[in-house]
C-alpha cells in the first residue's frame, strides 16, 4: 500500500485531481462531468499515477491542508459575523442542528456553493459543540 500525503486516501486524491483537471478544461459541463468521473475511477485504482501528479502544477502536495485552512478561515468569518461575545455565543449555539448552521452560513456567504456552505457549517457546529 502506498502512503499518500495528508493522510488522504487514493479516492480522495483521485477526486481532487479529477476535479482540478476537469475544472481547468475547456469542455462543456457534461463533458467535464464525464472526464471527472473517468479520471477519478482510473486514478483511484492506480495510486502510483496519483503520486506522479502530486506536487506538480496539477495539484499541490498541500492541497488538502490549504482546503482545511480556507475552511477554518471561512468558519471563523461566520462565527465572528454572529458573535459579539464568542463565549456566550458558543454556549447559545451549542447543540443547534446542522440546518440552523447552514442557514446562518448561507447568510454570510450568499453566493457560495451549497456543498461548501455545508462544509463550513459543519465545521462551525463542531467547534461550537466542543
Amino acid at each position: 500500500m502506498i502512503d499518500l500525503p495528508s493522510n488522504k486516501s487514493a479516492g480522495e486524491w483521485a477526486q481532487a485531481i479529477a476535479d482540478r483537471v476537469a475544472d481547468e478544461s475547456s469542455y462543456d459541463e457534461d463533458d467535464k462531468k464525464i472526464l471527472n468521473e473517468a479520471l477519478t475511477k482510473a486514478l483511484t485504482v492506480c495510486p502510483d499515477a496519483i503520486l506522479m501528479l502530486i506536487g506538480t502544477g496539477i495539484i499541490e502536495e498541500s492541497y488538502f491542508d490549504d482546503i482545511k485552512a480556507t475552511l477554518e478561515e471561512q468558519a471563523w468569518n461566520v462565527i465572528e459575523h454572529f458573535a459579539q461575545d464568542i463565549r456566550s455565543w458558543q454556549s447559545q449555539m451549542r447543540g443547534r442542528d446542522l440546518k440552523a448552521w447552514v442557514t446562518m452560513t448561507s447568510e454570510v456567504f450568499p453566493n457560495e456553493d451549497q456543498n461548501v456552505i455545508i462544509e463550513i457549517a459543519t465545521y462551525c457546529k463542531n467547534w461550537a459543540d466542543r
